[in-house]
């Protein structure tokens, strides 16, 4: 199997409720893949490796680059804006390579696996958005 590696963009097209051609909007969406075994370093400082990933047979491990010592707080919020889970981090788990870490298993806060789609991490710390990137789930 082939892994991609690199910075992609993901052409999404949004429908109003009619459904009317006339009301319908398309925008672009950057996000890129990096491979398990690579820690590669994006925009802003932040990456989740495997992307995309499989929820509910994997992890996925989010990594940032942020000062030690201060309150990470990390939310996954799907394409809609809604806020799927929160959960906060500690911005002194620095590994060998100098980015914190977190993992999340790919549920909600109300324990459901997320649907295929593209997500976005937002990381806050210390009350003030320190960066963002995307992530994809395939079952």
């Amino acid at each position: 199997m082939r892994r991609l590696i690199g910075c992609f963009g993901l052409l999404v097209l949004l429908l109003a409720p009619a459904v009317c051609a006339a009301d319908s909007y398309d925008f672009i969406m950057p996000f890129g893949f990096v491979s398990t075994g690579t820690v590669t370093r994006l925009d802003n400082n932040a990456l989740c490796y495997p992307n995309p990933f499989r929820p509910g047979t994997e992890n996925v491990t989010i990594a940032y680059h942020i000062v030690p010592d201060q309150v990470v707080k990390i939310y996954i919020i799907d394409l809609t804006g809604s806020v799927i889970k929160t959960f906060t981090a500690d911005s002194a788990n620095k590994g060998p390579d100098g980015y914190s870490q977190a993992t999340w298993d790919g549920q909600t806060a109300y324990g459901n696996l997320v649907a295929n789609g593209v997500y976005l991490v937002k990381i806050v710390a210390n009350n003030k958005s320190a960066c963002s990137t995307k992530l994809m789930a395939v079952r």
